[in-house]
């Protein structure tokens, strides 16, 4: 089977950006010739090697590099609300994180109970970063992290590419809206903010050149440095292949670092397939 174009750019990228953490852990990689381990995770690319006249789509060129990198963790509960405590967390471990660009940062799944998140049995933490950049993240695996009062441990991570889809999911979006508004006595009007925030959230798409049909859930709230932090779930569809990687690649508002403005495939979307498995 010949693999996709675009996951061969991706996988010689990741064997580049592997390369240099190895030099920096003192690991030779010489003799790896394409499977790798690190941190007990096992890298092969399966298929046949892709001739000269298989070119990437205009759709991969674009958006060639970005990938997910998912480690499955250890552990029952966190903060229902961990956005803030998860980063600081990953910071902990990995100082570069911190205030870094290049970093997006899925929120947790799970089952709400008051103000505790419930992780599934099979749960997983995914950062969305460059295939450059993998190499920075790599010491996650094998670790434990504190989330408040909680602990979760990482194993070795799966790595994904993005892939297109019509319909796309953010849990949460937060964006700065430079008026809010409020009612005659002088508490947030709702309503007013959720068209307000609409409005923002088209200007954004625009900006990208992406057109969805957008649609809002319930809002939401993050804490930074005890601050809360108003948005809403944000969902869109009717996108191209082209915008779908648009969005999933940029993301929308602010505070990524902490999951919030990243999305992916709604659940009606088929299960994607690890590019690299472990």
């Amino acid at each position: 089977m010949t693999p996709h174009a675009a996951d061969v750019g991706i996988f010689q990228v990741f064997l580049g950006s592997f390369a240099k953490w190895a030099t920096q852990m003192g690991i030779s990689t010489s003799h790896c010739q394409g499977r790798m381990v690190a941190f007990g995770c096992f890298v092969e690319l399966i298929g046949e090697p892709m001739s000269s006249t298989q070119a990437a789509s205009p759709t991969d060129a674009e958006h060639p590099s970005i990938v997910d990198v998912s480690f499955p963790l250890r552990g029952k509960v966190v903060p229902r609300d961990h956005g803030y405590l998860l980063y600081a967390a990953i910071c902990r471990l990995i100082p570069q994180a911190h205030e870094a660009k290049w970093l997006s940062v899925h929120p947790l799944a799970g089952r709400t109970a008051d103000a505790l998140l419930l992780l599934p049995p099979r749960a997983f933490l995914t950062l969305r970063v460059p295939a450059t950049q993998i190499h920075q993240i790599l010491p996650l695996a094998g670790t434990v992290l504190r989330i408040g009062e909680h602990e979760i441990g990482l194993g070795p991570p799966n790595i994904y590419a993005l892939r297109p889809a019509s319909n796309l999911v953010a849990r949460q979006v937060v964006i700065r809206l430079t008026d809010v508004p409020k009612k005659a006595d002088g508490t947030l009007d709702k309503e007013a903010m959720a068209q307000s925030f609409l409005r923002q959230t088209q200007r954004q798409l625009a900006a990208m050149s992406v057109r969805a049909e957008i649609s809002l859930g319930a809002p939401r709230q993050v804490v930074v440095n005890g601050r809360r932090v108003l948005g809403f779930t944000v969902r869109l569809a009717g996108l191209s292949d082209r915008d779908s990687l648009q969005v999933q690649t940029q993301g929308l508002g602010g505070k990524r670092t902490m999951g919030c403005g990243v999305f992916g495939p709604s659940r009606e979307a088929s299960m994607a397939v690890p590019l690299h498995r472990r």
